[in-house]
């Protein structure tokens, strides 16, 4: 099983590589996250300076940014994912693949590995902005560290969602559209919370991932917001290969 889930990774990075999409997606997310952190972070900060306590700007900087690149990852994760099975159903290939001695699970992993691994080398070259602000500045390696745990746990919980919708169909377009609507829903779940009275409420601002994710990178990395990204991901892995199998045993691939 091993074996196989890591040949799947392996061929599975290999195609994301070989495709023109993964360089403009991650052209794009240096461009509008670099963007966003000089114009729109950088500079406010340094602009409202002095009502900030001595050295607490960075630690602002650092804080927008990883809200910004949150938002980002909302439209990056569902073009990523899209053709992660809806694109193997499209090719012809998802049949040659099912039909190999192998497990569903091992399929669903190796492509989630996959994705994990971009998303690293997504994320890698951010590194250069907290290196500038060490030298702007006095700024902890715990919030820097919280960032980037709040956007690996967001990544995760977002890209086996994106992995189920693309699943469900054998168009990418549409895999995209309905990953996009479907993490909004989760992004703004406790907008709609908030029409609710007293414990309901909570229940529900408790499934927003806006809400986790902004308490992970302010620094407070709790264990209820870990718990609830990992069982997310881990839910929806679960809940794709429970689909595949169920597609493969009715041949229903549209």
């Amino acid at each position: 099983m091993i074996q196989q889930t890591f040949r799947i990774c392996r061929r599975s990075l290999g195609m994301l590589f070989r495709s023109p999409l993964a360089y403009v997606v991650m052209t794009m997310f240096l461009l509008c996250s670099g963007f966003f952190f000089y114009h729109m972070v950088l500079e406010r900060s340094v602009n409202f300076s002095a009502t900030l306590a001595v050295g607490s700007a960075p630690a602002e900087v650092c804080r927008e940014f990883w809200r910004i690149t949150g938002w980002i990852f909302l439209f990056i994760v569902p073009i990523i994912t899209m053709g992660s099975l809806a694109g193997e159903k499209n090719r012809g290939t998802m049949e040659l693949l099912l039909t190999c001695p192998m497990r569903f699970s091992s399929l669903v992993w190796g492509k989630y590995l996959a994705l994990v691994f971009f998303m690293l080398v997504l994320l890698l070259p951010t590194l250069i902005y907290f290196v500038f602000l060490r030298f702007y500045g006095e700024i902890a390696y715990s919030q820097v560290a919280a960032g980037y745990v709040g956007i690996l746990l967001l990544g995760l919980a977002t890209m086996a969602i994106g992995i189920f919708v693309s699943a469900l169909t054998s168009s990418e377009i549409v895999a995209a559209f309905a990953t996009f609507g479907m993490l909004l829903a989760f992004w703004f779940i406790d907008a709609a919370g908030g029409n609710f009275p007293g414990i309901l409420r909570n229940v529900i601002r408790h499934f927003s991932f806006y809400e986790h994710y902004k308490t992970i990178v302010t620094g407070d990395i709790g264990l209820d917001s870990v718990c609830y990204f990992l069982s997310a991901a881990t839910l929806f892995l679960f809940a794709t290969h429970v689909s595949i199998g169920a597609l493969w045993r009715t041949g229903k691939w549209d």
